[in-house]
């Protein structure tokens, strides 16, 4: 036992605390006996005396608390902790509170405040000793709370915010900061008190709130890495992801207004990230899904400028913007796949692909970027090994920003595709009407609900109505809609090359139907494959989707294509299938009929020569610039990754061309020059 806790110190308290401690029965004679004496809790006038003393440390306005000799009352507060005093379970079904209780809960009380005192850095060493007490007793009120005689709500909320602000004062010694860390259970107690204290009502008001909800922070992250630390964390939270996302959140804008020192607002981030940024885990994915719905980016790039922002003159800019750095990569890695790691390369393939498909966090971006720009002026910041990648990711975002605007700016229109595939007419989506059974088939009369119904669609109804509910759309319209307008933007840019690749899988595969892949999760932009339908693995409610759309497809008569937008959804690769739909199968015929035409088996050199010599000869074939072509509704699945081409991939030797039929092109292009071009057709499947 450290030397300040013995009994012996009390002598050496101010006379007027000393005449406290000592009024005691007249039986006990000598203060040993008497703080041993487990009748002293039950002794007249004996807990009256200790909640004076305890008032003497907690009271502000105390002259012990500003005396050295506030050390020699820690005995008395160790003594009241015996965890051998504990009640049992079943001594709290009596009617009367125990005596005992009420001791350890002044004793706790008393202690949080001590270790505000000016004499504490003198005891530090007796941390690891008051620990072993105070942790026990801890544990039992967070325990039995709502089983004690006498519970009072109010009184729970503010015991708990005492004893954990306790608990992160004790770990100032090294030995009771390793122990509690590795300590069951004591996560849950800080995360419950964290986010009471940021989101409840009258729980702390006024400035003193982001200096507590802080130093709960370094115990509530150290060792989230570790499975059941992090389970405790979001117990602790009321088992809601949205509860801790709401107080990280709130945590982060309190770091934005705070007039605290720089040094516990670069603590207060540093952690507040390490919190938000949690380990590889079963429920990563969730995690990340609420994260970008809740919006986090906005308040993490407001607390980064909010460093910036502070006077250079009270902290060294070096550590300021080193701390600005770390947190930009620990929040930015986070969204790496798995085995990743802390590669600079890697960066954007781990953000851009979740983050840039989507509406929410576009529009959050949209907001933020420029705030976030500032940041790279700093010249530390464009010197570092991120910058090259940082400026690939703001590239990406204005051009992702500028087709978002432009979506808007049309009123975000679409249209439909009629499911009758004798009918196929495209028109506004307002004039069609929608399966009342399925809620997954397009009619733009009821004479062609009626054909489609008798062609098929009567078997196919109940299967599509239960896959509907079996596997509801985690996205919302909103979030489709964009996705079907960048998906048109950029075939639109692809739309040569994409050709290019139909007619070669024509020619070596003749009779197979194909798939055109727009893949938007790997780093530079969306790239492109064409490959067998046999490539997509069936998951989810694309096994009863897909047999529906590839009877379309066959039915089309050249009308429709299947495309698929390939994205990352959490931690997973799935394509979004977008059933392409056409006014007139000239566009497919006109492809078929160059495939026919080339007259070299796939794969020999006389192949390979003819296809380099055509490469000038193909690029000024005017049949490439036919057309547009507007996406259906997509639907979730999983795929194989593509091997796929870069959007901005120059042309190459390796990449194949038609040269030698250029002028039959121009030819078929001249031909079908007045037919009206295909579109993408909105559907609202599941």
């Amino acid at each position: 036992m450290h030397d300040s806790l013995h009994l012996r110190n009390v002598s050496k308290l101010p006379k007027s605390i000393r005449v406290i401690v000592l009024v005691f029965s007249s039986r006990l004679l000598d203060l040993k006996r008497f703080f041993q004496s487990t009748a002293f809790a039950a002794a007249t006038g004996s807990l009256e005396d200790f909640m004076q003393l305890s008032m003497a440390i907690v009271h502000s306005d105390s002259d012990l608390r500003t005396q050295p000799a506030a050390i020699f009352a820690l005995p008395v507060l160790y003594l009241h902790l015996d965890p051998s005093t504990i009640p049992t379970p079943d001594a709290l079904d009596n009617a009367s509170r125990p005596t005992c209780i009420d001791a350890a809960c002044t004793a706790l009380q008393a202690l949080s405040y001590f270790t505000d005192l000016p004499v504490f850095p003198n005891c530090v060493d007796a941390c690891w000793d008051l620990w072993q007490r105070a942790w026990p007793w801890i544990q039992f009120f967070h325990t039995y709370w709502v089983y004690i005689p006498g519970y009072d709500p109010k009184e729970q909320a503010a015991a708990r915010l005492c004893h954990c602000f306790l608990v992160t004062r004790l770990r100032a010694h090294t030995k009771t900061r390793y122990v509690s860390s590795a300590q069951p259970g004591l996560r849950s107690i800080l995360s419950r008190a964290w986010t009471a204290l940021l989101l409840d009502n009258d729980v702390v008001e006024g400035p003193d709130l982001f200096a507590r909800s802080s130093c709960l922070l370094p115990a509530l992250v150290r060792g989230i890495e570790i499975p059941e630390n992090l389970e405790e964390v979001v117990g602790g939270a009321d088992g809601s992801f949205d509860r801790l996302v709401s107080a990280i959140i709130k945590q982060m804008s309190l770091i934005v207004t705070s007039t605290q020192t720089d040094t516990i607002v670069i603590s207060a981030l540093a952690n507040a990230v390490g919190l938000l940024v949690i380990p590889e885990s079963e429920w990563k994915e969730e995690w990340i899904s609420v994260l970008l719905r809740r919006g986090i980016i906005a308040p993490v790039v407001a607390a980064l400028r909010a460093l910036t922002s502070r006077a250079a003159a009270r902290f060294p800019q070096e550590l300021t913007f080193s701390t600005q750095g770390s947190c930009y990569i620990d929040f930015v890695t986070f969204f790496v796949g798995p085995g990743n790691g802390r590669v600079f390369a890697d960066l954007p393939g781990g953000i851009i692909p979740l983050a840039l498909v989507s509406h929410a966090v576009l529009t959050q971006m949209k907001k933020a970027l420029n705030d976030v720009q500032k940041l790279a002026d700093d010249r530390r910041f464009r010197e570092s090994p991120v910058f090259d990648q940082w400026e690939k990711l703001v590239i990406l975002a204005k051009m992702r920003i500028a087709v978002l605007d432009s979506w808007e700016a049309a009123d975000r229109l679409s249209s439909l595709a009629c499911d009758n595939m004798l009918c196929g007419k495209i028109k506004p989506k307002t004039n069609f009407k929608r399966c009342s059974g399925c809620q997954s088939a397009n009619y733009c009369s009821a004479d062609c609900q009626l054909t489609d119904w008798l062609d098929g669609h009567q078997v196919l109804c109940d299967e599509l109505r239960c896959a509907r509910s079996q596997y509801p759309e985690i996205a919302s319209t909103r979030e489709r809609g964009f996705m079907r307008a960048l998906m048109n933007h950029d075939y639109q840019l692809l739309v040569h090359d994409i050709s290019r690749r139909e007619v070669l899988f024509m020619r070596d595969c003749p009779g197979e139907d194909h798939i055109v892949v727009l893949d938007y999760t790997k780093p530079g932009g969306v790239r492109f494959q064409v490959d067998s339908k046999n490539a997509i693995v069936p998951h989810g409610h694309l096994d009863v989707e897909l047999p529906v759309q590839w009877d379309r497809l066959t039915r089309s008569g050249g009308r429709m294509e299947m495309h698929f937008m390939y994205l990352l959804e959490g931690l997973q690769f799935k394509p979004r299938v977008f059933p392409l739909h056409a006014d007139s199968a000239e566009f497919h015929e006109g492809l078929s009929t160059i495939a026919k035409f080339c007259p070299f088996k796939p794969g020999t050199p006389e192949e390979k020569r003819h296809d380099r010599d055509g490469i000038r000869a193909s690029d000024t074939a005017e049949f490439w610039s036919t057309g547009r072509f507007f996406t259906a509704f997509p639907q979730p699945g999983s795929l194989s990754p593509p091997q796929s081409e870069s959007l901005s991939s120059p042309h190459t030797e390796s990449q194949p061309t038609l040269g030698e039929l250029a002028a039959e092109v121009r030819r078929l292009r001249e031909e079908i020059n007045g037919i009206p071009p295909p579109s993408y057709s909105d559907m609202d499947h599941v």
